[in-house]
């Protein structure tokens, strides 16, 4: 899956600072998309580099009401895309490094070596006597502490996930377990003849029945009373399958509520935030007009429903009344069994939501087009159409 990471230097640049930065990174391997088609322009006419030709690279020209400045880049290296950008906010003026990657080394490592590189580079272009003063540590960005404010706002839970709670929840995706022990537990009954010996075996091995020594009788255990209780069953299980799809379990949220608000779980990714919905049925009508408001109440960037049974058509149609976008509508995951097509797909469009913003900030600075070369680098979304993953094309069909 696609990484994202960035962090900020608070140091301000002129651009022509920034400019021999750029060349020194280049001259040591770092090579950037800008600078080395200025490069090859200059050398178009044999002319070489020096303060006219900078001076050229960082003011060439007025576009639109702006003049054009030097002031970001893209460097590549196989599978990883690094940038650099000059960054002017209301919070801090500063520079701006980022890696996004689909390889397996991890974001951190890749990110570290490239700001290292960057420090090295500006020692040796800047006078020491400039930036000695200069407070040369790299933070997190401050777009990156939008779900630390989120976390702050509301009440919720981490997750409690053991061995045990995910052996119960991965019995309990079947469903002739979950109906034997929902018997067990409505009809008080410690014994059921009816009952097939395997599924009183798997809720046995899972420890959600225990059995009397004198008696031989079946009772369900507290585990199995947490495990049913609101489907608690499903926030487990959902919550190894993120793991496994690589989400850290310290992104994950249980429980947020406030006002008497409730969301059952929450991924915050990549600054996203995404709401899922999860129900051991149906989600009618009513339950959508629900998640909708919640959604807007804590700004949610997308929702998901995960449901064993379905999700109705009128259900679906408030969805659609409150926003006509065939995008719009949260994903619908209808049966445990599309959980392994749908959730990859839906994290993936995350990362792609967040390398989408990335890139326009960097069209916008660098004044230029990236969009086929992310695409090269990173691939596309998949296309979503009215709560489902469809191959581009097909909406028709359906």
């Amino acid at each position: 899956m696609n990484s994202v990471l960035n962090c900020a230097c608070k140091i301000t640049l002129e651009p022509q600072q920034f400019a021999r930065i750029i060349a020194n990174l280049n001259n040591k391997g770092w090579r950037s998309l800008h600078w080395q088609s200025q490069l090859t322009i200059l050398s178009l006419a044999d002319i070489g580099l020096d303060d006219k030709s900078i001076h050229w690279i960082c003011f060439n020209g007025h576009h639109g009401d702006r003049r054009f400045r030097f002031e970001a880049d893209v460097f590549v290296q196989g599978q990883h895309l690094f940038y650099l950008k000059v960054v002017r906010t209301a919070y801090y003026d500063g520079i701006e490094a980022g890696v996004i990657t689909n390889s397996s080394i991890s974001v951190l490592t890749l990110l570290s070596g490239f700001t290292r590189a960057f420090i090295d580079a500006l020692k040796e272009e800047i006078d020491g006597r400039t930036y000695r003063h200069w407070d040369l540590k790299w933070l997190r960005t401050t777009a990156s502490m939008r779900t630390d404010a989120f976390r702050a706002k509301v009440g919720y839970h981490l997750p409690a996930t053991n061995v045990e709670k995910i052996a119960a929840a991965v019995c309990l995706v079947n469903p002739a377990h979950r109906a034997l022990l929902q018997q067990f537990l409505k009809n008080r009954k410690q014994s059921l003849p009816d009952a097939s010996p395997a599924h009183l075996s798997a809720l046995l091995n899972a420890r959600l029945l225990s059995v009397t020594n004198n008696t031989n009788q079946y009772i369900p255990t507290d585990l199995a009373k947490t495990m049913i209780k609101s489907s608690h069953w499903m926030t487990v299980w959902l919550t190894q399958q993120l793991m496994q799809q690589g989400i850290p379990e310290k992104d994950v949220i249980w429980g947020l509520t406030e006002d008497g608000e409730e969301v059952d779980l929450v991924v915050l990714m990549l600054e996203k935030v995404i709401f899922f919905e999860l129900k051991d049925g149906d989600f009618e009508a009513g339950h959508a007009q629900r998640f909708h408001h919640r959604k807007v109440k804590f700004n949610a960037d997308k929702l998901a429903i995960l449901v064993t049974g379905r999700v109705s058509d009128p259900a679906k149609k408030v969805f659609a009344d409150f926003d006509p976008k065939d995008s719009a509508h949260p994903i619908y995951i209808e049966g445990l069994d599309k959980v392994n097509d749908a959730l990859p797909k839906l994290l993936h469009n995350t990362v792609m939501a967040m390398i989408n913003e990335k890139c326009k900030e960097l069209d916008k600075v660098m004044d230029t087009s990236l969009h086929l070369f992310f695409k090269k680098l990173f691939g596309e979304p998949f296309h979503e159409w009215k709560g489902a993953f469809v191959q581009k094309g097909t909406e028709r069909m359906f």
